[in-house]
């Protein structure tokens, strides 16, 4: 399986250069011949079985793995392909057990960035850097009031970040105006927000 892999993604590298193109062919063959299988099949496998199958997706993981290729692919799956091609198997088992498992993914926020909180986050043994745990939260903002006092204009709410449980956020309020943007910073406590049922609120 992986011989074939690895010949159908040489052949499509030969035909392609370096970049979106090449990358958006090679995801099938990663989907497929890495992904799927270590998902399926690995967990299940015998010993023998999966040092082929982790010394086949490591290969091609390492031949054609770009950061742009990676990057179609979702957190979890980024943090499956750093451990198959570092042949660090402890570590792979315990994600693809979490992926099994269907279990919601917690997130942890710090300086104006969101990790979602997989196993080994900041597990100093595994040594995984906290870019391949980095996310984008999805947020639920309200604006409660609009005030005018002169010249200043106050806008007041709320936002709900999803599956937040750790860490205080930065709320920023994004004003646009014929194309320009402007980035203000909204005050807010110094905490990470009210229990929700989906995350936490933070009053701004």
């Amino acid at each position: 399986v992986y011989a074939i892999a690895r010949e159908a993604t040489a052949l499509v590298a030969a035909y392609t250069e370096p970049g979106e193109v090449r990358e958006r062919l090679h995801y099938r063959f990663f989907q497929q011949d890495v992904f799927a299988r270590l998902e399926r099949r690995y967990l299940d496998a015998t010993a023998e079985d999966k040092k082929i199958t982790l010394a086949g997706c490591g290969e091609l993981l390492e031949l054609w793995g770009t950061p742009g290729l990676l990057d179609r692919f979702n957190g979890l799956r980024r943090l499956i392909a750093h451990c198959a091609r570092n042949g660090l198997e402890t570590e792979l088992e315990e994600l693809l057990r979490f992926h099994q498992s269907g279990e919601a993914t917690r997130v942890h926020l710090e300086d104006g960035r969101a990790y979602a909180r997989y196993p080994f986050f900041r597990d100093a043994t595994a040594g995984i850097p906290d870019s391949f745990y980095e996310t984008s939260p999805r947020l639920v903002s309200t604006v409660r009031a609009v005030t005018r006092e002169g010249a200043d204009l106050e806008i007041s709410g709320t936002v709900l970040i999803r599956g937040v449980d750790e860490g205080t956020p930065s709320v920023h309020l994004v004003l646009e105006n014929d194309g320009a943007r402007h980035r203000i910073e909204c005050a807010t406590a110094a905490t990470p927000g009210d229990p929700h049922g989906e995350g936490r609120v933070t009053a701004f």
